[in-house]
């Protein structure tokens, strides 16, 4: 996560490797990166890029991966030099972490209920915690982040959530109310 005050440019974002971005952002695990990571001295991979070797391994969607590669490191300056405000379930969509559908169902349960969005989300099983931390973390000003953590933590008490891996085409529910 960058600082508010460190100077932000798209070099800057971009020179991070995507393998590590993938971790940091809860959607691959370091055994799975050392693994792709040994997979490109193999001779029938070492023609692949590492990203391709995680949506061949069908770890990440290529989707996700495009986002991550050509969008993210630009709204990252956009939101942190600019001052652009970002909507977090857009940037979600745009990533292939949520559907459409899923992001239809969230919003009718909120509406019904008035839980927070998010929180729903992970309730759902639509995102990992760590996901949406880090979506949360690098696209607002760091006040604003801790506001909506809190909240997200208020409605981890108030709910029994299990991190479970993100699946579009999940339909069961990890939620429990108390």
């Amino acid at each position: 996560m960058l600082s508010q005050s460190s100077p932000v440019s798209y070099f800057h974002i971009k020179q991070k490797f995507i393998g590590q971005i993938l971790i940091d952002a809860g959607l691959v695990a370091q055994p799975q990166l050392d693994l792709a990571l040994a997979n490109q001295h193999m001779p029938i991979y070492n023609h692949l890029r590492l990203g391709e070797i995680f949506t061949l391994r069908g770890w990440v969607s290529q989707k996700t991966l495009d986002f991550f590669v050509y969008r993210w490191p630009k709204l990252i300056v956009e939101v942190r030099k600019n001052g652009r405000k970002i909507k977090l379930g857009q940037c979600l969509y745009e990533a292939d972490l949520i559907s459409r559908e899923q992001a239809l169902i969230v919003l009718k349960r909120r509406k019904q209920t008035n839980e927070n969005l998010y929180g729903l989300m992970l309730s759902y099983g639509y995102l990992r915690e760590k996901t949406l931390y880090y979506f949360i973390g690098n696209l607002y000003p760091q006040t604003q982040a801790k506001r909506k953590l809190r909240t997200l933590k208020k409605f981890r008490k108030s709910h029994i959530i299990k991190d479970v891996a993100i699946r579009s085409d999940q339909k069961e529910t990890f939620c429990l109310n108390y």
